[in-house]
């Protein structure tokens, strides 16, 4: 059932880039924050790794258990653990997959944030670190206000409640001055991050207030760089579509990376021949590793007409 809530979240995010960069977003667990994450890493270009997240998908499935008195929402607080358990599966597929990533933490111990970056950049992608302040109080009170509101709907059987989080465990995170326990261990971690940001959300709806300038990147590698990069041939095809939609590498050269990585043809059939196999239900079993992910990119409306062309010819060449 794990490895199916991992599977099936990637399943959700297929259209998010293969440009393995990742984002990780700090600061009290709060609506503040959530709304915040939307701005810094929006939904269709990044895979969001979050035990809330995943604690949503354990009560879907029922995978919680049943207590008197609680809502299923609420009880998620028992699985708490195999929750982060899970995320950290999801975090690990995704990166291996070279997918874009925005990671949801508490940012309340700083060697666990610096050995998630770490962990990252060894695998590859560049990091960004995002605190976002969150006033202890008010985050307080908003989750009691959506926990309320997510209880009357399971009273009335249309959801499966509101998550509960003690409001003096909030609260506690107020280290005065203006300052939280997170913050705190956000500047101790930040001479040490690639680069970084700093949100505020105390003045209403979330605003950058500082940063280290703009976000690290790989900027676009070599074919060869890509191949010592990740051996996973899926993600290398995917991060090459991924860049050619942007508009980031021209056609001439996407089409001659395929060539120097290989990919395998498969059948490198003309547009309208694919079209017309699409419109019968005809395509070959998907592959993301081979030209069907290039077919399957053109039916998508990835790329266009002729780009599909250009590409099958630079295929049928090797």
């Amino acid at each position: 059932m794990h490895r199916d809530i991992v599977h099936g979240m990637l399943e959700q995010a297929q259209g998010v880039p293969s440009g393995r960069k990742a984002v990780i977003i700090g600061g009290i667990p709060s609506p503040q924050r959530d709304r915040a994450a939307k701005v810094i890493a929006p939904e269709k270009d990044h895979v969001h790794v979050s035990v809330s997240r995943v604690k949503d998908e354990m009560v879907r499935r029922g995978m919680v258990p049943e207590v008197r008195g609680l809502s299923p929402a609420e009880a998620s607080l028992l699985v708490h653990g195999e929750a982060e358990h899970v995320t950290g599966l999801l975090a690990r597929e995704a990166a291996r997959r070279g997918k874009d990533i925005a990671l949801h933490t508490a940012m309340s111990d700083p060697e666990a944030v610096r050995a998630h970056a770490a962990g990252l950049g060894q695998g590859g992608h560049s990091v960004h670190v995002v605190h976002v302040h969150v006033d202890p109080a008010r985050a307080a009170d908003s989750h009691a206000a959506r926990h309320r509101l997510g209880h009357e709907a399971y009273r009335r059987q249309e959801s499966p409640g509101g998550k509960y989080l003690p409001p003096a465990l909030i609260r506690a995170a107020d280290a005065g001055n203006g300052e939280t326990a997170n913050s705190r261990a956000f500047r101790v971690i930040k001479p040490y991050l690639q680069s970084w940001e700093h949100w505020d959300t105390t003045q209403g709806e979330p605003r950058r207030t500082a940063s280290s300038g703009a976000p690290a990147g790989h900027g676009i590698p070599s074919p060869e760089e890509l191949v010592r990069l990740t051996a996973d041939s899926a993600v290398r095809l995917g991060a090459v579509l991924d860049w050619l939609e942007k508009g980031r590498i021209t056609l001439a050269d996407a089409c001659a990376r395929l060539r120097r990585l290989g990919v395998p043809q498969g059948s490198p059939c003309s547009a309208a021949q694919v079209l017309a196999a699409d419109a019968n239900g005809d395509l070959p079993a998907h592959d993301p590793s081979s030209f069907a992910e290039v077919a399957s990119a053109y039916v998508a409306g990835r790329i266009t007409r002729h780009q599909y062309e250009q590409l099958a010819q630079a295929v049928s060449q090797l």
